[in-house]
């Protein structure tokens, strides 16, 4: 484990000395820049602009062209929904008469219906005199029968069994 360690670090020391080694031989630059002028700055012309111009290409066009169709379809779809909307509120505000005839009628099936079971009371009440009548009616013959057999008895001779 030791020796694996030892290994590591000399392999890193030795990646590393070279790089110092360069850096300290290079020779002073910088007096040779004082010298020179300062370049003109080059921002916010046609070679280094400050922002980034976007050019247009073919297809932008066309997604433009379907933008600026789909926007006049949509207005179309729009103006005929509030047209059919607009007739559909004109004959919603029609439809008060309507249902007002319709209460009517309602009323008026509810009055008859009424006047029907009053004609049914009373034919009830005249049923049930016609059928007291017919009672009466019927012990009246029966009676007469009745005394019709007794008054044919005695005119019946004892003979004729």
């Amino acid at each position: 484990m030791r020796l694996c360690s030892l290994i590591a670090t000399l392999i890193l020391a030795a990646a590393l000395v070279p790089d110092c080694w360069a850096q300290s031989n290079q020779p002073a630059a910088h007096n040779n820049q004082a010298e020179q002028s300062p370049a003109p700055d080059q921002r916010g012309t046609e070679r280094a602009p400050l922002a980034v111009r976007i050019l247009p290409d073919q297809d932008t066009k066309l997604q433009a062209d379907r933008s600026e169709r789909e926007r006049q379809e949509k207005a179309k779809v729009d103006e005929k929904l509030a047209f059919e909307t607009r007739r559909l509120a004109d004959y919603t505000d029609r439809l008060w008469i309507f249902t007002a005839c319709l209460v009517g009628v309602a009323i008026v099936q509810a009055a008859l219906f009424i006047w029907q079971l009053l004609l049914i009371r009373g034919s009830a009440s005249d049923t049930k005199s016609a059928a007291e009548a017919a009672k009466l009616n019927a012990m009246a013959v029966m009676s007469w029968n009745l005394l019709s057999s007794f008054s044919n008895l005695s005119k019946i001779s004892p003979i004729e069994v």
